[in-house]
């Protein structure tokens, strides 16, 4: 009992306190919208574009394919089982990673109004706005623009230039829905329109390498096929050629020695033909297969200039600062009476 008499007393102390300082309230709450204001309004706006899509979801097997659609309705999700080495589950981190970073900071951006039109990397490390509060810091940073114009190598990256990846970096977000495989790439920036184009060429870039990665085998096959079916074409060529040159220079001759020259010319050219039709079938089928393994991407959500920024979100900033205004000048009120 003398716990909670306690706890209620000293309650009641604070309310007393507080309805005596009503000025001194006022006078914080007003402090508090000014100083929220000024901190809210000082944070550069930043815009976010979202895109997503959807894969074909495509099996190995009719056999895979009605395996996944019955494991499906017992909630397991066999989508995963595939004989690829990058899952879906794995794309984030193939947006992560320095080799991508670096590819995408040399795509071309320009601003809503035009004023900005550089590389992305030359954006990053010289075009942000930061609040007052931090230009002091960026006064001390020095100037990037040296760094800049510095080769990039994914594989060896200077101090400036591994911030600016790591900007980069902290600017896009791709996710994975485990349950329907939509893939959701969002990229921010401090303009719309680079916004958008910088999520577009998230979206171009992991479709590419995706693309590359699952037709790569499909494109070998079908360059040593071609060359290959080259080979056997000339070769062909070559014996026809051979065949009517002897034919035409020997059609009256009925020599038995003639006869079985043009046989052995005959049945050379007729084998190379043979291997020519064939290599010919399976030019026809590694093409095929190559369509067969290119996936399809549906984009749900294709990128959009957004016409809203995205943050700061200034209601919350303000009442973050009139809550702690008030909470401080309280505790200052109770350290004062005690």
């Amino acid at each position: 009992m003398e716990t909670n008499n306690s706890y209620n007393f000293d309650f009641k102390k604070i309310i007393t306190i507080a309805l005596q300082n009503k000025k001194g309230y006022v006078i914080t709450f007003f402090s508090s919208v000014v100083l929220g204001l000024i901190v809210g309004f000082s944070i550069p706006k930043t815009y976010t574009t979202k895109v997503m899509l959807a894969p074909e979801s495509s099996s190995e097997s009719a056999l895979g394919g009605s395996l996944s659609s019955l494991t499906s309705l017992v909630g397991i999700n066999m989508n995963g089982m595939s004989v690829d080495a990058i899952f879906p589950e794995i794309y984030p981190d193939v947006v992560r990673s320095t080799t991508f970073l670096v590819g995408l900071s040399e795509i071309h951006v320009q601003s809503a109004d035009k004023k900005i039109s550089t590389t992305l990397y030359d954006y990053i490390a010289n075009e942000q706005k930061y609040p007052w509060w931090l230009y002091p810091i960026e006064l001390f940073d020095g100037d990037d623009e040296e760094a800049a114009k510095k080769k990039l190598n994914a594989y060896r990256l200077d101090e400036e230039q591994a911030e600016v990846i790591k900007a980069i970096n902290e600017f896009i977000t791709c996710s994975v829905n485990k349950t329907t495989g939509v893939i959701t790439i969002t990229a921010t920036a401090q303009d719309p329109l680079i916004s958008a184009v910088l999520a577009d060429s998230v979206r171009v870039r992991l479709q590419d390498f995706i693309t590359d990665y699952r037709t790569s085998k499909a494109r070998n096959d079908l360059n040593n096929i071609q060359k290959l079916y080259r080979e056997a074409k000339a070769n062909y060529d070559k014996a026809r050629q051979k065949y009517a040159a002897y034919s035409d220079a020997n059609q009256d001759l009925v020599l038995e020695s003639f006869k079985a020259t043009v046989n052995d010319l005959e049945n050379e050219m007729q084998l190379k033909y043979n291997i020519y039709t064939q290599l010919t079938a399976q030019l026809q089928m590694a093409r095929a297969k190559l369509i067969e393994k290119t996936p399809v991407y549906a984009v749900l959500q294709p990128a959009v200039v957004p016409y809203r920024h995205s943050a700061p979100k200034k209601s919350l900033v303000l009442l973050a600062f009139v809550f702690v205004g008030c909470m401080g000048y309280t505790v200052y009120l109770m350290f004062k009476k005690v």
